[in-house]
């Protein structure tokens, strides 16, 4: 009798963990979510990754990364949706947002279908840093020196 009721709080204070962790990971996704919801952020920074392993500015010639330019004011809703605008044009660009489970990862949705997944470097209550690989051979030619310089990465910072 003492092995089953034994058997029966073993099983009682497992279930009371998992419960307990599964609501610290549930507490932990709302927290990021509150974060990246808590008001619209602005790009204030924006840089690629050398191949050598410095990060530097956006090189002269390109306009933006991750199709967001500095000034570019980004609102993450509540409801999943997202709304993007470059100054005053509040038509931007919109759809939707979606945190991963891991909550490293966050990923846009246009209404036209296309995606864009970027992994969290950073996100506290006043800064959000996204990061995302390049998509192909992009490098900048100094026609002074003849060299190229080729990049691997970008890094886009917000602030609110």
């Amino acid at each position: 009798m003492k092995k089953i009721i034994n058997k029966i709080l073993i099983a009682a204070v497992c279930m009371a963990a998992l419960s307990m962790n599964s609501c610290k990971k549930k507490d932990a996704e709302k927290a990021d979510a509150n974060l990246l919801t808590s008001a619209t952020w602005k790009v204030t920074k924006v840089e690629w990754h050398k191949t050598d392993g410095n990060w530097v500015d956006l090189p002269s010639g390109y306009g933006e990364a991750m199709d967001m330019p500095v000034g570019m004011s980004l609102t993450l809703f509540d409801s999943g949706a997202y709304a993007a605008s470059y100054g005053t044009n509040s038509s931007g660009g919109a759809g939707t947002w979606q945190l991963s489970s891991d909550r490293k990862q966050l990923t846009l949705f246009t209404s036209g279908g296309y995606s864009e997944t970027a992994t969290i470097a950073t996100l506290t209550s006043s800064t959000l840093q996204l990061s995302a690989p390049l998509s192909g051979n992009d490098y900048d030619y100094d026609e002074v020196t003849g060299t190229f310089t080729y990049y691997d990465a970008e890094r886009v910072t917000f602030i609110h």
